[in-house]
């Protein structure tokens, strides 16, 4: 039973290493799904506050969160040599998501408490989707730096992960 799980740990950490590419294709592919799972509390902030350029910068968003994932993923063709404008419009849609996302906040906050006409939203028990909607925009903006983060940290990462050993070993039980 050891045996098999050091042998599959150790086939993971190989594949790992010719595919490195995968550690940050992880984190978009979270924060789009955090992002698109949400997208109902969103869209019902967006219909009750409706601030301007709330519903477009939802739109860019979940575009984005889309358009991201597929470039990144065409970024890494097989036995290939990496394609770094692919790369380089990942980098950008992520920092507009991220940008967007602190607006879109604003947005929330700005409907909640700020305003003034019309009045504020008051958020009683049939409107938490909006505090679900905020929290929601934390932590993709959060997911979105800790993507960005790695993806500029990927050629240490990449040094790091080489260096693991993953001969096999015979152990030899008595």
């Amino acid at each position: 039973m050891q045996k098999r799980f050091n042998d599959s740990l150790r086939k993971r950490i190989v594949y790992l290493k010719r595919n490195t590419y995968i550690i940050p294709l992880i984190f978009i592919l979270l924060s789009c799904l955090v992002f698109n799972l949400n997208l109902t509390c969103i869209s019902d902030t967006t219909a009750i506050i409706y601030a301007n350029g709330m519903g477009f910068t939802m739109f860019v968003i979940s575009l984005f969160s889309y358009l991201s994932f597929i470039t990144y993923m065409q970024a890494f063709p097989k036995r290939k040599k990496e394609k770094k404008f692919s790369i380089f419009l990942t980098f950008a849609m992520q920092f507009i998501s991220l940008f967007l996302d602190a607006f879109y906040y604003y947005c929330i906050i700005y409907g909640t408490q700020i305003r003034k006409d019309p009045a504020p939203i008051i958020i009683t028990e049939d409107k938490m989707y909006i505090i679900k909607a905020a929290n929601t925009i934390i932590i993709h903006g959060i997911i979105l730096i800790i993507t960005i983060i790695v993806m500029s940290l990927l050629p240490i990462i990449k040094k790091f992960i080489l260096k693991i050993n993953t001969e096999r070993i015979e152990i030899k039980y008595e």
